[in-house]
């Protein structure tokens, strides 16, 4: 059973590596044309993606307004045509960051994961908010197909760095 299961997180991994979530939003921003909204908006809020020819197959509001918290807008998903775009909006949205709407919203972009992906990755959560309290850098790396997650940190010291890489076993 078990390599059933990592069989399937496997192929959602690999079906959502395109799709972004966009959180912070607010709701109705979007109004009825949510592709149109993005390309215009995405140059706005991360200007060195001006002149780049993203083009996003869908984008939606996911989970209903029924079982959330109305004050939080919902996650905002959407599919990149080509896997680079997506490195690219998350790169630029990190150098640029705070990324803000034109609301002055606080925008955060994430990358989409699997439910079981995403359950390992929040196992790190407490570790490293407290890293990066203490002012070191953090972040995690996981590539679909590979039962591994690296967690990676970078201690700075006086212009220079050391990396420290750990892998966890996603099953």
């Amino acid at each position: 059973m078990d390599a059933l299961e990592q069989q399937v997180t496997d192929l959602q991994d690999r079906s959502r590596r395109s799709n972004l979530r966009l959180l912070g939003l607010p709701e109705g921003a979007e109004k009825d044309d949510p592709i149109g909204f993005l390309k215009r908006s995405l140059p706005t809020w991360i200007p060195s993606l001006a002149g780049k020819d993203i083009e996003i197959e869908r984008a939606h509001r996911v989970y209903s307004r029924a079982s959330t918290d109305h004050s939080k807008p919902r996650v905002f998903l959407f599919k990149l045509l080509r896997y680079n775009d997506r490195n690219l909006i998350l790169n630029e949205a990190r150098r640029h960051a705070p990324v803000k709407a034109n609301d002055g919203a606080m925008l955060s972009f994430f990358p989409d994961f699997s439910p079981m992906t995403a359950k390992k990755r929040s196992s790190f959560s407490a570790i490293r908010k407290e890293l990066k309290e203490a002012g070191l850098q953090t972040f995690l790396q996981f590539a679909p197909g590979d039962a591994t997650m690296a967690y990676s940190m970078r201690f700075q010291r006086d212009g220079g760095h050391t990396d420290l890489q750990i892998t966890s076993k996603l099953f």
